[in-house]
């Protein structure tokens, strides 16, 4: 008596470099993959061709070195006032605080 939970006989495994893509185009019962047009240079035998757009095109730059940043925001009040909004930073506690900072300047 055969054993039912036997299992079924292997058919003809295919070896990595017998596998080609070119064979799955030209099978009927294959996916039905087709190349719309070849984008690289053939390559030789053995070789693996990488293709891509060009890789600077989409490549963002690092930006120039300036140090020219907002003008100072400063303004001038009748009777000697001056007033003035900058940024600043510190450590508090251990973290960091950032800050906007608004100054004013009385002349004597």
């Amino acid at each position: 008596m055969p054993a039912t939970d036997a299992p079924p006989p292997p058919e003809s495994r295919q070896v990595l470099s017998d596998f080609d893509l070119a064979d799955l185009r030209g099978k009927p019962d294959g996916p039905g993959l087709t190349v719309i047009r070849p984008r690289c240079a053939q390559g030789n035998p053995g070789e693996i061709v990488v293709c891509a757009r060009d890789p600077e095109q989409n490549r963002l730059h690092p930006l120039p070195a300036t140090n020219e940043g907002l003008p100072p925001a400063r303004f001038s009040l009748d009777g000697g006032v001056k007033v003035d909004i900058h940024v600043d930073s510190a450590t508090v506690g251990g973290a960091p605080s950032n800050r906007v900072m608004i100054g004013a300047k009385l002349e004597f």
